[in-house]
């Protein structure tokens, strides 16, 4: 710190906040040593606000080159986001048409209609999009002819088909990760299994139904060879079952057997809803 004035803001009056030995004797500024060279009431006040003006200026500077930084990143996110609304709404407008003709070419229900374009489209057979005209159109048109003609509940058994055989060539370990746009199977799963524990262990603590775990079935053999273990419960019903990994056995707070205590009756995941919502 150097010596400075400071203003009464009450009275007004002015008054010289020594820092160097020279002012605690005197009130004349230019007997300050803290600086190279003296300076009056008047220069001090001047070079003080020059001081203060310059750095509002660099402030200034520094907040315009940020204001003009964000409006190039603005106007380059806005073209591309205008450019890939443009492609998109494109792509949909040439699927729209290609349906419509399908339609009309070859006599059958929009729904049939959409499911061959949008496969044909996946395929890859039109290349990349371009403007919509008759000649994209009659490529799709021809190559929707050669497929065979199905009904609607058809192409949707077609359309499950080959879902499924999708999902069935998936390797075993990325299975689970399969959604349905909300959760994938994996989250499904555990859901099930923790709402399964809560309530059968609510049920074993009051002591409502027969509730046991065991790692072996009626018969005596190991659940799946052995790593799995069988939880069940009787309701008046019928029983209800579920197979669960052996790192889950801690979950199921309810009484072991050495084995499952009933033969199993065959019910299935029907059986075991049906059973449940008759409580």
């Amino acid at each position: 710190m150097r010596c400075h004035y400071v203003t009464d803001e009450e009275t007004g009056d002015r008054f010289i906040i020594p820092y160097c030995y020279a002012m605690l004797h005197s009130d004349d500024m230019r007997r300050c040593t803290c600086r190279d060279f003296p300076v009056t009431e008047k220069e001090f006040e001047k070079k003080e606000y020059r001081e203060h003006v310059a750095e509002l200026k660099r402030e200034i500077k520094d907040l315009q080159e940020a204001y003009f930084s964000a409006c190039r990143t603005i106007r380059k996110l806005s073209k591309k986001n205008k450019n890939n609304m443009s492609k998109q709404n494109q792509e949909k407008e040439i699927i729209e048409n290609l349906v419509q003709m399908a339609v009309n070419h070859m006599n059958i229900s929009e729904k049939a209609a959409r499911l061959r374009i949008e496969a044909i489209v996946k395929s890859g057979i039109l290349g990349k999009f371009g403007h919509p005209n008759e000649a994209t159109f009659q490529i799709a048109i021809d190559a929707a002819m050669q497929i065979p003609q199905l009904g609607e509940d058809e192409s949707e058994e077609l359309h499950r088909t080959q879902t499924q055989k999708r999902i069935d060539n998936t390797p075993s370990g990325l299975k689970g990760s399969y959604s349905d746009g909300y959760h994938t199977f994996n989250e499904l799963y555990e859901f099930r299994k923790i709402y399964n524990a809560a309530l059968f262990n609510e049920w074993a603590k009051h002591e409502q139904y027969d509730v046991h775990k065991s790692w072996k079935h009626h018969d005596g053999e190991l659940c799946f060879g052995g790593g799995w273990f069988i939880v069940v419960a009787v309701l008046p019903s019928g029983q209800i079952s579920n197979h669960y990994k052996a790192e889950d056995w801690d979950l199921f707070k309810i009484p072991a057997t050495e084995r499952a205590k009933y033969e199993f009756d065959g019910h299935t995941s029907e059986d075991v809803l049906s059973r449940l919502k008759l409580l």
